[in-house]
């Protein structure tokens, strides 16, 4: 069942349907094992999650893609540095 949801919640994320990628994502993250899961289920989540303003979940994942020098490393800190100031904003 994972699988099946990783694949789903990749597809409407591919679609930019991020409001609908969001559970598939989820479930995917909750029932796979950490040594299964790759940089890249991270950071689409992450992502998925500061596109629908959850910043402080976004941040949490973020982080985890931020150990290599590359692209996604590079994105990664670019959306968390967006997701500080957004939570520092609403805060104020």
């Amino acid at each position: 069942m994972p699988e099946i949801a990783r694949i789903v919640g990749e597809s409407y994320f591919v679609k930019d349907q991020f409001d609908e990628a969001l559970p598939y994502l989820e479930l995917y993250h909750k029932e796979t094992p950490e040594k299964h899961k790759v940089r890249a289920d991270y950071y689409q989540l992450g992502y998925v999650y500061y596109r629908n303003k959850s910043y402080e979940k976004a941040l949490e994942l973020f982080s985890e893609v931020t150990d290599e020098e590359d692209e996604m490393s590079q994105l990664a800190n670019y959306h968390m540095a967006d997701c500080y100031l957004k939570i520092e904003k609403t805060l104020c």
